[in-house]
């Protein structure tokens, strides 16, 4: 399926991103977020014939987790690169099989599916209008009382000034810079109900960080989270991050809206987990 003529600005942007895919913890799924996902997968499936399910990505965490025996999993991405190069096809099991589609037109029959999971997926889009549309079309395809679960990235209510960001991260404060990448990115989307230019915060991390490699060693950077920095240079592409009343108020459009979790990690307030249940008809 070819993404839709309404959005195919992200899409080359993804492609180059997953030729050198490494992404640390929390904003790849923790432990903790693969029990989430396995709970409510466990609790959704289906009689003695299995269950149907759909991954929003191809997160690696979720499509090698323990899923229900008899479980039916499709894998949907817009990317071809993402499938060919992040989809753990070696170690997913075989009854998974991952499928090129765009979230917002799934290629998957009304009331078709029994359980659906992302992680993540809101951030891709660069309005709200995306989640959305999302939500409308895994509304479609959820069979009434199915369960759509998802991590959020959230940005708080009041994000952090980005000079403060920067002292706390030259004074050693964070061990992990993809973190910081991210901290950085919900500063500088401040109060915009649209997502923030990735290219944009490039820019404040250069002038800030004008040679990054310098203090690597000092700070711990290692050399795949720089290259996750540099690989924002220059982009146009754009990440939303909404806030949590944003969240909800998008959940109670097409859902009903079981559970709110806020995780007990470091940084869990940034990143919560939603349980949202197909209305009856």
């Amino acid at each position: 399926m070819h993404p839709p003529a309404f959005d195919r600005s992200a899409l080359p942007y993804w492609e180059a991103r997953s030729a050198r895919w490494q992404v640390s913890t929390p904003i790849s799924p923790l432990p903790d977020d693969i029990h989430f996902y396995e709970a409510n997968a466990a609790r959704d499936a289906g009689e003695a014939a299995g269950s149907d399910a759909l991954l929003l990505g191809v997160t690696p965490a979720i499509a090698t987790m323990r899923w229900p025996v008899g479980t039916r999993l499709v894998a949907l991405d817009w990317s071809q690169g993402m499938l060919r190069n992040v989809f753990p096809r070696t170690s997913v099991a075989s009854f998974a099989r991952a499928v090129r589609g765009d979230w917002r037109e799934i290629p998957l029959a009304d009331a078709s599916v029994d359980f659906v999971v992302g992680d993540g997926c809101y951030s891709t889009f660069a309005t709200l209008e995306g989640p959305a549309q999302v939500n409308r079309e895994v509304a479609r395809v959820l069979r009434p009382g199915g369960r759509f679960c998802l991590r959020c990235h959230r940005r708080l209510d009041a994000a952090t000034p980005i000079e403060t960001l920067f002292g706390r991260l030259l004074a050693g404060e964070f061990r992990d810079l993809d973190m910081f990448r991210w901290q950085l990115a919900m500063s500088v989307h401040g109060d915009s109900r649209d997502g923030v230019c990735l290219g944009d915060v490039w820019r404040v991390w250069s002038g800030h960080v004008p040679d990054a490699r310098r203090l690597q060693q000092r700070l711990g950077w290692t050399d795949a989270a720089i290259s996750n920095m540099e690989s924002w240079k220059g982009s146009r592409s754009r990440y939303l991050f909404p806030r949590l009343d944003e969240l909800q108020a998008l959940a109670h459009v097409d859902f009903d809206l079981e559970d709110c979790d806020i995780p007990e990690y470091e940084w869990g307030e940034n990143f919560p987990r939603l349980t949202l249940s197909a209305r009856e008809s």
